[in-house]
């Protein structure tokens, strides 16, 4: 006849059984994370850059981080003049400072207006020392802010 205790087995799928649901039900409890940047800041950041561009409901975000020294950097990816996708480029925003700039094609700058000219002469080295490291390749190895 076998003894109505529970053996060695038993006991340890009951006890990591209920280690499991009390894991879970505190998961279920626990607060989602913070985000880095709140959403309407993020939908700012994200209005201002497209506002640069030519075609800016085109506009589409990635790899949104937390800039070097201050501001954020990402890649943005919009329809240039001809219709065409110009692919991912590096931009760089500061809200509190209200800059916001997209590194331009070769292209884009030969068809520039003088004072277009000297918003990226003035703006390129900011962008660069907060989102470029020294071989000008970006930083977007840094939290990401967006997936």
């Amino acid at each position: 006849m076998r003894s109505t205790r529970p053996d060695m087995h038993q006991w340890l799928f009951l006890v990591s059984g209920a280690l499991l649901v009390g894991s879970v039900a505190a998961t279920a409890e626990s607060p989602p994370p913070k985000p880095i940047l709140p959403e309407d800041r993020l939908a700012l950041i994200r209005q201002r850059v497209a506002a640069t561009l030519r075609d800016p409901s085109s506009a589409a975000f990635s790899a949104i981080v937390k800039a070097r020294r201050t501001g954020y950097c990402g890649y943005v990816d919009a329809r240039n003049r001809f219709g065409e996708r110009t692919g991912n480029r590096v931009f760089y925003a500061d809200p509190v400072r209200n800059v916001f700039f997209v590194i331009p094609s070769e292209q884009e700058v030969r068809g520039f207006l003088p004072d277009e000219l000297d918003r990226v002469e003035r703006l390129l080295p900011v962008t660069e020392a907060n989102c470029l490291d020294r071989d000008r390749h970006p930083i977007m190895d840094g939290a990401p802010i967006t997936r």
